[in-house]
């Protein structure tokens, strides 16, 4: 098999989402569709800021907490979470054609280098389940382009295409993977 070297993890046959497989290095597994494909065996490094998740966002997008000034190394369920999203995101990108500047990603209980534990997502006033404490969730800003303007352009139809929901009534986009609620809206007020 020929090597394919990708940022994505999306799979190339149904456009689910890759993961690694359990029993064979170098390769990822579609969790929908169930199809292996080699992907080099790209390791991504949590340590540095500066390594790409996927083919648009960084570890640092995904894990500087502004108001604490530091990054947050994420557990395997988080680092899941961010790369399933990442996923999904690279994808909203190309769609979109312009940049996307992450304000915050996840939300978590840290630990501060001198002990102090901190609820992030309590610190910020977050909602008390949000996505963003498992790292499901992210809030950026779009060069050249209103959130409202997002929100029009995307509309419902390619949120339920991407399988994410989106925050109405904000002046920036939030995105999130959470399942759709009672009101069966993708386009959501908290």
């Amino acid at each position: 098999m020929p090597y394919r070297p990708t940022f994505l993890n999306v799979c190339d046959l149904c456009m689910g989402y890759l993961i690694a497989h359990d029993k064979m290095k170098g390769y990822k597994k579609c969790v929908t569709c169930g199809k292996t494909t080699f992907t080099g065996g790209m390791m991504i490094d949590w340590n540095d800021p500066k390594a790409m998740l996927s083919k648009h966002f960084t570890v640092g997008e995904a894990t500087y907490l502004p108001k604490l000034k530091m990054y947050y190394k994420p557990n395997e369920v988080e680092k899941e979470n961010i790369l399933k999203l990442a996923t999904k995101l690279d994808i909203v990108r190309d769609f979109i054609a312009k940049p996307f500047n992450v304000n915050i990603w996840i939300r978590p209980v840290v630990t501060k280098a001198d002990g102090t534990v901190v609820d992030y997502n309590a610190l910020i006033g977050g909602a008390k389940n949000s996505a963003h404490k498992v790292g499901s969730a992210v809030d950026f800003n779009i060069t050249g382009m209103t959130a409202q303007e997002f929100r029009d352009k995307v509309g419902e139809t390619k949120l339920e295409e991407w399988k994410l929901r989106c925050e109405d009534g904000v002046s920036w986009v939030h995105l999130d993977q959470n399942p759709v609620g009672a009101s069966g809206n993708l386009i959501f007020k908290p």
